[in-house]
């Protein structure tokens, strides 16, 4: 796996924020798509809600990458073939893990087993048809492809 591809390409998709900000989905969130919600228990968070902002560039990109080492964890365990795959198919996963979280990632069962079972065009279809893809669709049109073309 490439980091710094996956890196600049979570930085392109997500853009940075240095102050805290509610998402599309109405969760707290900061950084280059760091979400305070899965990270904090409630009493922290609202302390954190009311500290002195902004956070600097270095913190955001610090943030960034525990989250890009969280999500490789979580999907090395989803994914049996993980290490087996191209470099681009994992930073799909790897991707889709950062943005939609691990439960998000294991939602995608169809997809999930169809890149198991080296069905790559499949697996791209499966995320075209997605939710994940009509709220996103530019982000899922760029997945699909590199799933497809690995």
């Amino acid at each position: 796996m490439d980091v710094d591809r996956l890196t600049a390409m979570i930085k392109a998709q997500e853009g940075c924020r240095l102050t805290p900000y509610k998402d599309t989905r109405g969760v707290w969130t900061i950084g280059y798509g760091h979400n305070l919600q899965a990270h904090m228990g409630p009493a922290m968070l609202r302390e954190f809600l009311a500290s002195k902002f902004p956070i600097s560039q270095q913190q955001a990109d610090d943030m960034l990458q525990r989250d890009i080492q969280e999500a490789t964890g979580s999907t090395r365990s989803l994914v049996a073939n993980f290490s087996s795959l191209s470099d681009p198919r994992q930073e799909v996963l790897l991707d889709m893990c950062f943005n939609l979280g691990s439960h998000g990632l294991a939602g995608f069962h169809v997809m999930l087993s169809a890149v198991e079972a080296g069905d790559f065009k499949r697996a791209a279809e499966e995320l075209l048809n997605s939710d994940a893809a009509e709220e996103d669709p530019s982000r899922y049109k760029t997945l699909s492809t590199m799933m497809l073309e690995g």
